[in-house]
Parts: C-alpha cells; sequence; structure tokens
C-alpha cells in the first residue's frame, strides 16, 4: 500500500501503473480507495506536497524578481536586455501594453534601437 500511496502523492493516476509499481491487482488499488483511512491519508499528503512546492514556488520568485531586476538595472553592453527585462515587468504588471510602436523623433525621422534605449533612460534611468 505504501509504494502506491506514494505514487499518488506524485500525481501518477493511471491506476494500472500504481498496480504495476506497486506489486498488486488492480482491483486492489479500487479497494485503497474506498478505505477512508486511505482516502484520507492520500489528502494529507497530497496537501502536504502541495504546501511543499508553494514555498518552493516562493522561493523562486523572489529570485526571478532579484534577477529581473538585476537585468534591469545591470545589463551590461546589452541595452535590448534591459529593455526586454524592463517590458516584461510591465507586462506583468498589468500596465498598458508594452508592444513596440514605432516612435518618431523630433525631426519626424523613425528612432533607431539605440535612440529609443536612450529615451527610455531618460524618463527611466538605470536602478528605478
Amino acid at each position: 500500500m505504501g509504494i502506491g500511496l506514494e505514487l499518488m502523492v506524485s500525481g501518477e493516476t493511471d491506476y494500472k501503473v500504481i498496480a504495476e509499481d506497486a506489486g498488486v491487482g488492480l482491483s486492489t488499488v479500487y479497494s485503497w480507495m474506498d478505505k477512508p483511512h486511505f482516502v484520507a491519508e492520500l489528502e494529507a499528503r497530497q496537501g502536504k506536497a502541495l504546501s511543499k512546492a508553494t514555498l518552493m514556488l516562493r522561493g523562486l520568485t523572489t529570485r526571478a524578481v532579484r534577477r529581473i531586476g538585476k537585468l534591469i538595472d545591470e545589463g551590461g553592453k546589452d541595452d535590448a536586455v534591459r529593455l526586454k527585462a524592463a517590458c516584461e515587468v510591465l507586462s506583468r504588471a498589468g500596465l498598458p501594453s508594452t508592444e513596440r510602436k514605432d516612435v518618431k523623433l523630433q525631426d519626424d525621422r523613425p528612432a533607431d534601437d539605440d535612440e529609443v534605449i536612450g529615451l527610455l533612460d531618460e524618463v527611466m534611468p538605470k536602478g528605478e
């Protein structure tokens, strides 16, 4: 029963696979699921596994936010990386579309990427 329980906790839903791996018949797996104490234990372990996974994701989220901040602040010579990271943050924050728009300068000519990044740096300097 222990191997079957662990397989179910880990997400296996195919009773045939559970039965084979646990070395029992398919009818045995079905009988486990009819036992309230088995189902209660399964649900408790699944809850613990979900809580652990949630905590791990929260830790990764913090690291991801720090990494994006570092890319924005220290994108090195690759300003495109800084711009992409900043646009992704704005997009995920639900702010207006960050789709690429053609930017025209005061002399009515299209701006190239370096000029656009320079304009963005004026309104959003590194570190903000």
